[in-house]
């Protein structure tokens, strides 16, 4: 009958619409589930972000992180190693306090010198990410796993190593997590361009004015 057509119609539209609500719900939920961005740090390790980095503690390499990120970017720092700077290397923090004043005020959360670092203030201050060497991440191995499952995003970065593979990764991924991929990406051109004029420079000297000792 009419009557029983119109309704079996009205079921399916029904249906229809039930199913493009699921499939709706589904995507959103997948989407929702997939991280914003991954890096790879230096260790070779993948980490996901659901979300754009807001604050960090800078366990190391400040002044790489200043270089990428600019003055503003230290209003994003919630922690830095402090302890004993000042004894240290007394020259190097009075010059960085000089241009930056507000660097008194961050809160420190171990030694400059000290690869072990306060687990218990990191905690405290609920950073997004917290920015590390290589010898800090063998030496906070038992830390790690507690700053990651509250949350934190343990990032190694190396500049010791004196390799260039290392610094354009760490600068590269210092881009990413501070929105300034453009500036990294000039910072990595610049010493990829600086090593390659080294290397010529040593390339025009005689063979035996090499490794004379003076």
């Amino acid at each position: 009958s009419i009557a029983a057509a119109a309704e079996t119609k009205e079921e399916t539209a029904a249906a229809a619409e039930t199913q493009t609500e699921a499939e709706t719900e589904a995507a959103e939920t997948e989407a929702a589930a997939e991280p914003l961005f991954t890096i790879t740090d230096i260790q070779d390790r993948e980490i996901s972000f659901d979300k754009e980095p807001e604050t960090f503690v800078v366990a190391n390499y400040i002044f790489n992180f200043l270089l990428v990120g600019g003055k503003d970017s230290l209003g994003q720092v919630v922690g830095m190693t402090q302890d004993g700077w000042e004894d240290t290397r007394y020259g190097e923090y009075h010059a960085l306090l000089d241009a930056y004043p507000e660097i008194a005020d961050i809160p420190s959360i171990g030694g400059y010198h000290d690869n072990v670092l306060d687990r218990e203030r990191i905690l405290e201050l609920e950073p997004d990410v917290l920015l590390i060497n290589r010898s800090q991440y063998t030496d906070n191995e038992t830390s790690i796993p507690v700053w990651e499952a509250a949350g934190i995003r343990v990032v190694v970065l190396d500049y010791h190593k004196m390799l260039m593979a290392n610094d354009i990764l760490s600068t590269t991924i210092l881009g990413r997590l501070l929105h300034k991929e453009e500036t990294a990406a000039e910072l990595c051109a610049a010493c990829e361009k600086g090593y390659e004029t080294v290397a010529e420079r040593i390339a025009e000297i005689p063979e035996e004015e090499k490794n004379k000792k003076v």
